[in-house]
Parts: C-alpha cells; structure tokens; sequence
C-alpha cells in the first residue's frame, strides 16, 4: 500500500504542477507577441474568446476527468486499507480509463505541429508538458498499482 500512496502523491503533485506551469510558448516571428498559456490558463483564454466547446472538451480531458480519477483512486486505496470490500470491475474501469489521460499530451502535441508548420509563429513546449505527462504516467501506474492490491486481498469482490 506503501507503494500505491507514494505513487499517487507524486503523480497528484506533477499533475497540479501540469495544469498550472506554462505548457507551452506561442512566439510571432517577428518577436511582436509572446504568449505562454497553462492548460488553466487556457482555459481561461478560450471562455473570454467563446470558444466553449473547446473548453468543454479540454476541461473535461484535463481538469474535471483527472480530478476525479484521483479521488475515486483514493476512496478505493482508503477502502482497502479499512478492510471494506472493494469491486475488482471498478478498479479495472478505472485503469482502462486512464488511456483517455493522454489525449491532452495528443491535443498538445498536435498544436505544437501545426503551429510549428506555420511561418508566421513558433510554438515551444514548456516544463508543463513535461508534469503533466508525467503525471499521467505515474497516475496509470497507481492505478495498475492499486489493481493489484485488489486482486491480492482478500476483500475483493468480483461483482459491482
């Protein structure tokens, strides 16, 4: 259990490092404009512009889904750790959906290519980048982590 924790504070703390550093900087060419943007700010940005379905679907991907993966690693991990029984489905549905965690380093990635296929601007990904996949990473392996502890107690159970 030792082991689930430290992974889940340290992925839970690149994460809030993530959302909050500069992901990336938008540079004009010309040296006219310097952007940096957080995925926070961002998001920002895209509700003073009206782009809320982009903000929907980032916030959801990059705020709201991770934010809730975390709390629901943790009501499993406490669960466990208080001998009350804990269903091997939702720690396997929990795991499997921690693939969609990675579309945000997709969206990203993707900006960064068709910004950088431009003339007009460059496009520099930033340290959190780096934090927010790590803790995408090292949330995905909290969760194999805390899959395992599932499957090898004995409070597991196999129905929801």
């Amino acid at each position: 259990m030792k082991k689930f924790w430290m992974l889940y504070c340290i992925a839970l703390v690149t994460y809030i490092a993530g959302i909050c550093l500069p992901i990336l900087l938008l540079e004009q060419v010309f040296g006219i404009f310097n952007n940096e943007q957080s995925i926070l700010s961002g998001l920002g940005m895209l509700v003073e512009k009206h782009e809320f379905l982009l903000f929907l679907v980032i916030g959801v991907f990059s705020v709201v889904f991770p934010v809730l993966k975390f709390c629901a690693m943790a009501v499993i991990a406490k669960k466990l750790q208080n001998g009350e029984g804990v269903a091997v489905l939702w720690v396997e549905r929990l795991e499997s959906a921690g693939r969609w965690s990675m579309l945000d380093v997709f969206v990203v990635a993707q900006l960064v290519v068709f910004v950088k296929l431009g003339s007009l601007a460059n496009v520099t990904p930033k340290l959190g980048v780096v934090f927010f996949a790590a803790s995408v990473i090292l949330a995905m392996l909290s969760s194999i982590n805390l899959k395992k502890l599932v499957e090898e107690s004995s409070f597991a159970m196999q129905e929801a």
